[in-house]
């Protein structure tokens, strides 16, 4: 080693220990926790925005239409109302167990969605619309009980911004695969990655098994608060946001495709400036809901995302102001989906818990029928048709926000 060499090495392992230290005073879990969920939550994230950002190419290797691809989105998506069923497998048999299983389900899916063609790849995404349902709420489950409860909000926060973080590092790789080596390279890799996964969550600390008696909800609450006027608006507003949100997602990447002729690798990197943009809109949602209003600046959200979707029908076809608009298009979202999930929970306190499972069946519903109706309206009618959807969607969503959800919640007797 040469002169002088030790101390400066010495003198980084000292400032790398004391960066380790204050990110642990900071998040109260240990950087190596926080770490292992998020590359594992990450590898979850690309495999959903892959679907989403490349249909064109993924449509063209399984040798299939956009409206047959489409219902292989709703399929995988419909799945998704598995997810209390997993919550309650987390509950009994260990969060980590839960995480591991739902990556090797996704190892199978895209290594299977890999050598697929046609309408045989039902069976992969389905495969994948399952993992995502069990990962997500034993992942979110797992990193609230290891952190301490005054700052379980700073670590699920910062587990959470892997879905922006998905469009600023992964997509411009995966574009870059998929024209250089193949639609089925970014496939592969995320199986391998994928199983990868499986055995590294295990390693992380365990938390107390819990049985989900004080938290099961049984089916006299769940119609109580369906009935309730606010609650249904709840639920319907979440089902019409994500048939607007899944619109987005699915027109992006086909958009820049057949209107510019961009290859995958461009487009990859057009996602960078949308993850950006969508980092913004959390970070101004998280700084601003709270001083304008929940309700107030929901409302002001979806107006604007109403009006970027009229805009749609009309935009010139300038590449430039194509990608300013995708970008803005993004932040909208983001600052609409991260200041509508405290709104949410406002609706009810003796019965949060069930108010939050029906929302969430209400996204995943949405999420499934998005692809398909923004597929057939994409080959029908163009612009126009899309934009008549994301409109009416957003717009109804405005009159339930305004009309229905109160912003201060409302204790309802217990009925346990």
């Amino acid at each position: 080693m040469p002169p002088g060499s030790r101390p400066i090495a010495a003198a980084g392992r000292v400032g790398l220990i004391q960066a380790q230290r204050k990110l642990h005073t900071f998040f109260g879990v240990s950087f190596l926790l926080i770490g292992i969920v998020f590359s594992t939550r990450f590898v979850i994230d690309v495999s959903t925005r892959l679907l989403f950002t490349f249909v064109p190419q993924l449509t063209g290797g399984l040798r299939m239409t956009l409206i047959g691809f489409g219902w292989l989105m709703f399929l995988r998506a419909i799945v998704g109302v598995t997810g209390p069923i997993f919550g309650a497998a987390s509950d009994r048999h260990g969060r980590r167990w839960v995480m591991a299983f739902a990556l090797l389900v996704q190892a199978v899916a895209m290594t299977g969605l890999a050598f697929s063609q046609g309408w045989w790849a039902v069976i992969p995404m389905v495969l994948s619309g399952l993992s995502l349902a069990a990962f997500v709420p034993a992942q979110q489950a797992y990193a609230s009980e290891q952190a301490p409860p005054q700052k379980r909000g700073r670590v699920m926060g910062a587990v959470e911004l892997s879905w922006s973080c998905t469009a600023i590092f992964a997509t411009p790789v995966v574009g870059w695969l998929i024209n250089e080596v193949g639609w089925r390279a970014p496939l592969l890799i995320l199986g391998l990655l994928s199983l990868l996964g499986t055995a590294v969550v295990l390693q992380l600390p365990a938390v107390p098994l819990r049985q989900s008696l004080a938290q099961r909800q049984n089916w006299a609450q769940t119609r109580q608060q369906l009935v309730r006027k606010n609650i249904l608006a709840t639920v319907l507003v979440a089902f019409l946001v994500y048939i607007a949100v899944t619109c987005y997602l699915t027109i992006a990447g086909v958009w820049l495709a057949a209107d510019f002729g961009l290859n995958a690798a461009v487009i990859g990197s057009v996602f960078v400036a949308i993850g950006f943009a969508e980092l913004a809109g959390a970070g101004a949602s998280s700084l601003l809901i709270d001083r304008i209003g929940k309700r107030r600046g929901n409302v002001l959200g979806l107006i604007l995302l109403a009006l970027a979707f009229a805009i749609f029908s009309i935009l010139p076809q300038i590449l430039s102001l194509a990608v300013f608009f995708l970008a803005a298009m993004g932040l909208l979202f983001q600052f609409t989906i991260v200041s509508l999930l405290p709104l949410y929970a406002e609706q009810s306190v003796a019965a949060r818990g069930t108010v939050l499972a029906l929302v969430f069946a209400g996204v995943g519903l949405g999420a499934a029928l998005g692809p398909p109706l923004t597929a057939m309206l994409w080959e029908r009618y163009h612009a126009v048709g899309v934009s008549a959807i994301g409109v009416a969607c957003t717009l109804l969503a405005v009159g339930l926000v305004w009309r229905f959800l109160r912003e201060t919640a409302v204790a309802v007797p217990n009925l346990s």
